[in-house]
């Protein structure tokens, strides 16, 4: 097994930073862990580093980090989407066998026999042209495209309230940009055109991630509570004590590194 002979900072969004040596054929989420990085229940870790995110079960060299590197990390609210699902389930259409009763009455129902020859036979032609024709919801897609801009507008704010919103954003654009850059690269390689991919006329069914619950509705800074209960910062006890030189060191490198 390699040597810890690399050195690596760790940061948390919300402040506090560690310098550790590690071993960079160990996965990132393992070392972290050892390291004092916990992720709390019902959360996930959203780690970035140089423009792109690291995938916490793939060791360091196999995501090319280098030693001195920063990466910093964030705690994302893993989502149940069980209010997603219930409410794109109440969108989903509705049976119409209560609004054709001729054809769903039992043989011998009086009403049956009540009508004339030619009403029976309009209501069985009309019943079956309308039985045959595919559902095609008018306000269904318009409703679920209102929601979801919604659900995406909440994350966003919630997002926003994060103290390393901007570098968190930056990292992922970043890493789409290299991803796009990369495909690119290698269609030129296999001598194709360069060709964009169509957006699909299809609503996306799924939201942006919030890293925040909903605590209370009765007013606005209610509504983007932190799951974490994370203390104000005034009370804020810091993750990795040290000394006040080796302190003041480390957040004079994070900002020379910035």
């Amino acid at each position: 097994m390699e040597m810890m002979n690399r050195v690596l900072r760790i940061r948390w969004t919300w402040g506090g930073a560690k310098i550790v040596k590690f071993d960079a054929s160990l996965p990132v989420k393992e070392v972290l862990i050892a390291n004092g990085f916990e992720e709390l229940p019902g959360s996930n870790f959203i780690i970035a580093c140089k423009g792109k995110l690291l995938n916490p079960y793939l060791t360091f060299d196999a995501q090319d980090v280098k030693n001195g590197s920063t990466i910093i990390v964030n705690l994302k609210y893993q989502q149940t989407r069980e209010k997603s699902r219930k409410f794109l389930e109440s969108l989903q259409p509705k049976s119409h066998s209560n609004f054709y009763p001729f054809h769903h009455q039992p043989q011998n129902s009086p009403k049956l026999f009540s009508k004339s020859y030619f009403q029976q036979q309009n209501d069985f032609n009309n019943d079956f042209l309308n039985s045959s024709q595919p559902f095609k919801p008018e306000k269904n897609d318009d409703s679920k495209q209102i929601e979801i801009s919604r659900l995406n507008d909440i994350a966003f704010s919630a997002w926003e309230t994060v103290p390393e919103y901007p570098i968190i954003l930056k990292e992922m654009l970043m890493s789409q940009e290299d991803e796009s850059i990369a495909f690119h690269q290698r269609r030129k390689m296999h001598g194709e055109n360069i060709t964009y991919i169509e957006t699909s006329e299809k609503i996306c069914e799924d939201p942006l991630p919030n890293p925040f619950t909903k605590k209370s509705t009765n007013s606005i800074p209610g509504l983007f509570k932190s799951i974490y209960e994370v203390p104000a910062p005034a009370n804020r006890k810091d993750p990795f004590p040290t000394n006040p030189a080796s302190q003041k060191q480390i957040f004079e490198d994070m900002k020379k590194s910035e």
